[in-house]
């Protein structure tokens, strides 16, 4: 793969990514699809994703893109149906970065339906996974997860040291 498409994405350049990645690359793949995710193209994200699923290396990624985008959408259905995937995926290759990826999928769940002091306890869990395999990505998204779990209690000056 080449190194450019993952530094595009970890550093929020998701249009170059799906603009310029080689779709015939199933590494890159995996980035164009959580691309188009992040930017809001949920329905081009999840028909990628359905077209190539069996032919993606890396899964957790987009996986997690497309539950995080339903859970930005709502859709209580397919946030069940993407965290289930997930969870497979992350049993069939465990570890640190499964787990991270898992995680912070629980701690988000958890967020969306207000249950905030178990998305704290996912998001450090989360966070220590992370900081294991030096995922920079979701230790982003931990701290952000617990700063936003601490503001919605009141407690804003906690929260704010997480952002």
């Amino acid at each position: 793969m080449k190194r450019w498409v993952n530094e595009a994405f970890y550093s929020g350049n998701y249009q170059k990514i799906i603009d310029q990645a080689d779709e015939s690359d199933p590494e890159q793949l995996s980035y164009i699809i959580s691309s188009l995710a992040a930017v809001g193209r949920h329905l081009e994200a999840e028909n990628l994703y359905a077209k190539n699923s069996t032919r993606l290396s890396k899964r957790l990624l987009p996986l997690f893109s497309l539950l995080l985008a339903s859970i930005r959408k709502g859709a209580e259905e397919k946030i069940i149906e993407r965290f289930l995937a997930l969870f497979t995926e992350s049993k069939q290759k465990p570890g640190p970065n499964s787990r991270s990826f898992l995680y912070q999928s629980l701690g988000l769940i958890r967020f969306y339906r207000g249950d905030y002091p178990e998305a704290i306890q996912y998001a450090e869990k989360a966070l220590q996974a992370s900081l294991t395999v030096n995922q920079r990505y979701l230790c982003l998204l931990s701290y952000d997860l617990m700063g936003h779990c601490h503001c919605m209690f009141g407690r804003i000056p906690q929260g704010l040291i997480f952002f």
